[in-house]
């Protein structure tokens, strides 16, 4: 396979039948077998992998987080034309591609838009809504990624009474934007 900064890339040799028994023997699939098998973990290590590692969810319970999950499942409910709008980069990019598949299957009508960083500029300018608007007319718009200094094209959806959801990690000040909810850990006072 070939990157795309032109680099050969070659899935190292693993033996099937190694990979095989650790997926058996641990109930992990492919991929992390490989891993284990490659790194030579031990029993004590893999069990550690397994059940040592607790991810938690920093959102689950802010006010925000809860209001947003509430503001989209209202929108699915409705069966209503929802507009993702992500950043270009890595992040943005893969936060959009699962947001889009999440909601397709759960048989939203979702729209993507990716802003080209030439074209475009950074984030979601005003001019960028009024075309975006245009041409998906939708109901909700969810900002992944970018929109935490978007102020004057969230004031401008607002004026045309679409709901929007930020979701975004990057710096951002008070006064935020005023959006229907906005997910930031770098806003100040976001834990219930």
């Amino acid at each position: 396979m070939i990157s795309i900064s032109g680099k050969n890339w070659e899935e190292l040799y693993a033996n099937k039948r190694l990979v095989e028994k650790i997926k058996i023997d641990h109930g992990l699939n492919d991929i992390q077998s490989k891993i284990v098998l490659s790194r030579n973990y031990t029993n004590e290590e893999i069990y550690l992998i397994k059940n040592e590692i607790y991810l938690k969810n920093p959102f689950y319970n802010t006010k925000d987080f809860l209001q947003g999950c509430e503001l989209l499942n209202k929108n699915l409910n409705r069966q209503s034309k929802i507009l993702i709008i992500g950043d270009y980069d890595v992040d943005g990019c893969m936060s959009t591609s699962l947001l889009v598949n999440f909601l397709k299957k759960k048989n939203a009508r979702v729209n993507y838009f990716i802003p080209d960083r030439f074209k475009d500029g950074y984030g979601a300018s005003k001019e960028l809504i009024v075309l975006l608007l245009k041409q998906f007319d939708p109901n909700l718009i969810i900002f992944l990624d970018c929109g935490s200094n978007s102020h004057e094209a969230i004031k401008y959806i607002k004026t045309k009474k679409i709901e929007s959801l930020i979701i975004d990690h990057h710096n951002t000040h008070n006064p935020y934007p005023d959006a229907n909810f906005f997910i930031n850990p770098k806003k100040k006072n976001w834990i219930l």
